[in-house]
C-alpha cells in the first residue's frame, strides 16, 4: 500500500509541474532538404619509359633520360612524388643514381602530361662490374 501511495503521489507531482508528453501549442514539423551531387572523373594512370644507361666504364660519369606519362582529368590539380636518388643492386653491390625532375602541379587542358626524368651515375675506378638494376617509382595522386 505504501508503494501504491507513492507512486501515486510522483504521479501527481510531475503532472503538476508540466511533466506530460503534450507537445507546446503550434509546435509543427519542419524539414530541410539538402542537395547532394557527385563529379566521377577520369582515373590517374602512369606509364613509363625505361631509363637506359647503356655500358658504362669504370670511373667515369653517364647519364640517361627518361619519361614519365600521366593521364587523367584535363584542368585537375595532382601531386607527384619521384625520389632524389634510386639505388640500383647487382647481386651484393648497389650504384646509386642521382634523379633529376621537374615535378607537375596540373593535368593541364588536355588530361595529359610528360614528366621528363634525367639520371646520373658516377662509378669510380673499384665500382664491381656487372648489370646494375632497379626501380624508379612515381606515385601520383588528385589534390
Amino acid at each position: 500500500m505504501k508503494k501504491l501511495i507513492t507512486l501515486l503521489s510522483l504521479t501527481m507531482a510531475m503532472t503538476a509541474f508540466g511533466a506530460t508528453t503534450t507537445p507546446p501549442q503550434g509546435n509543427t514539423e519542419k524539414s530541410g532538404d539538402m542537395n547532394i551531387t557527385a563529379t566521377v572523373i577520369t582515373p590517374l594512370r602512369v606509364n613509363a619509359e625505361p631509363m637506359v644507361f647503356g655500358k658504362v666504364i669504370q670511373g667515369t660519369k653517364a647519364t640517361a633520360n627518361a619519361n614519365f606519362t600521366i593521364t587523367g582529368e584535363k584542368g585537375e590539380n595532382i601531386t607527384v612524388t619521384i625520389p632524389e636518388i634510386v639505388t640500383l643492386e647487382s647481386d651484393e653491390n648497389t650504384l646509386n643514381v642521382a634523379i633529376a625532375r621537374n615535378i607537375p602541379t596540373n593535368l593541364g587542358t588536355t588530361g595529359t602530361i610528360t614528366v621528363p626524368v634525367n639520371g646520373s651515375i658516377v662509378t669510380s675506378s673499384s665500382t664491381t662490374t656487372g648489370t646494375y638494376e632497379g626501380t624508379l617509382t612515381a606515385t601520383v595522386r588528385y589534390n
